[in-house]
């Protein structure tokens, strides 16, 4: 009987044939295991994405999809000698900033069909990097009815910050079919010269009424 053949050298970024009966390690190999958890708006937008490390439980949460983001936090988590290999070569800034929501609050929470309204956020970024640097923000408003489980995303405005502490942001939101809706609301940062954005700021649990015209 002829002897299977070895298997050569995958070239990193090569599609590998997948395997029976379960992942095999060996030879000083072992697997990293993550949860990727996408949460779908209603239009099939992406409006979240969380990723959990299962080895070391850390989670990661970012607005959208940051793809270069999301391969950061694999790399770092799953090969942390490598990573801090790559310290010796520039590097863009961290990226990581965190805001933090402080105040969410429409201007009503008793409209008619159709009617727009104003959602005022109130930003707490002390750990926003160097105060009075200059920041992008990229927010997102959406409405879930109750009892439904796709949300309906009525604004997404970017625009520029400075870490100063705090500030609040006025976003002009559209009408809404009748109904019974809760407003959720996440805000992201992205240093000036960074690829990619830090981790996602959410608030949510206001309830917004809507009745026919």
């Amino acid at each position: 009987m002829a002897a299977a053949a070895s298997p050569g050298p995958v070239t990193e970024g090569t599609e590998m044939p997948p395997e029976r009966g379960g992942p095999a390690a060996g030879n000083g190999q072992h697997y990293e295991s993550f949860v990727v958890r996408v949460l779908l708006n209603d239009d099939g937008s992406i409006h979240d994405t969380r990723m959990e490390h299962i080895g070391t439980g850390e989670v990661k949460r970012w607005a959208g999809w940051e793809h270069d983001a999301i391969l950061g936090f694999v790399k770092e988590a799953a090969a942390p000698a490598a990573a801090s290999m790559l310290l010796a070569a520039p590097v863009e800034p961290a990226g990581e900033l965190r805001a933090r929501i402080v105040r969410f609050e429409p201007d009503r929470t008793l409209l008619r069909a159709g009617q727009p309204f104003a959602v005022t956020l109130g930003l707490d970024l002390s750990q926003a990097g160097p105060q009075n640097g200059q920041l992008t923000y990229s927010a997102v408003i959406v409405a879930r009815q109750l009892g439904g489980r796709s949300g309906r995303t009525l604004a997404g405005p970017r625009g520029l910050l400075k870490a100063a502490g705090s500030t609040t942001i006025t976003i002009a939101v559209g009408g809404l079919p009748p109904g019974v809706y809760l407003l959720e609301a996440t805000v992201s940062l992205r240093a000036a010269g960074a690829s990619h954005w830090g981790l996602a700021a959410m608030a949510d649990g206001i309830m917004l009424q809507v009745l026919p015209s």
